[in-house]
C-alpha cells in the first residue's frame, strides 16, 4: 500500500485513538502520512464501506485531507495534518473544540449528497452494548442511569417533534 508513494519508510510515531492503531509515517522522501490499522474486533461496531464512502464525502467537502487508500480491511492511508489531535473527553470540555466539531458537521450535512449511510445512534448503541456484552467486557458503573436518562430525553424530543431520533 505503501508502494503508492515510491518510498520506503524512513520513520513512524504512534498516536492516539479509541478503536484504531493510527501511526504518522514519515516516507523517504519528505511525505508525511497516517497509516490507520483497524482495531481488533471493530469489524463487529464499524462499517468499512459506510466509513469509506463517509470519508469520501469529507475529502471532497475539504473537511479532511486527501484519502490515499482504504481497503476492504479498515486499513486507511491519508495525508497527515500537521497538529492535529485526536478529540477525546478532554478536549470536547473546551468549546472552541465542540464549535470546530459542530462546523465540520454542518459542512458535511449541508452538502445535499446521500451516501447511502445510515446513522441511527440508538440502534449503533444497542449493537456496541451487544458486542461490549458478547466479549465479557464490564460496563462502566452508571451505565444504566445514564442510559435510562438518555431513553427519557430521545422520548421527549420525540414526542415534541416531528423528526424521530
Amino acid at each position: 500500500m505503501l508502494m503508492l508513494f515510491r518510498a520506503g519508510i524512513r520513520s513512524f510515531e504512534r498516536l492516539g485513538g479509541l478503536t484504531n492503531r493510527s501511526y504518522k509515517t514519515t516516507l523517504d522522501n519528505d511525505k508525511e502520512v497516517v497509516v490507520r490499522l483497524p482495531g481488533e474486533g471493530t469489524e463487529a461496531i464499524i462499517s468499512r464501506e459506510f466509513e469509506r464512502r463517509s470519508t469520501e464525502l469529507a475529502c471532497q467537502c475539504g473537511v479532511d485531507v486527501t484519502m490515499h487508500y482504504f481497503g476492504d480491511d479498515g486499513v486507511k492511508v491519508m495525508d497527515c495534518i500537521e497538529g492535529a489531535m485526536t478529540m477525546n473527553a478532554a478536549a470536547l470540555r473546551h468549546p472552541e473544540n465542540v464549535n470546530a466539531v459542530a462546523g465540520i458537521f454542518r459542512t458535511l450535512h449541508s452538502v445535499g449528497v446521500d451516501t447511502k449511510v445510515p446513522f441511527e445512534v440508538f440502534r449503533m448503541a444497542k449493537q456496541y452494548k451487544k458486542v461490549i456484552k458478547d466479549d465479557g467486557i464490564q460496563l462502566y458503573p452508571d451505565f444504566t442511569a445514564i442510559t435510562r436518562c438518555v431513553t427519557d430525553i430521545k422520548k421527549s424530543v420525540d414526542g415534541e417533534c416531528d423528526v424521530r431520533i
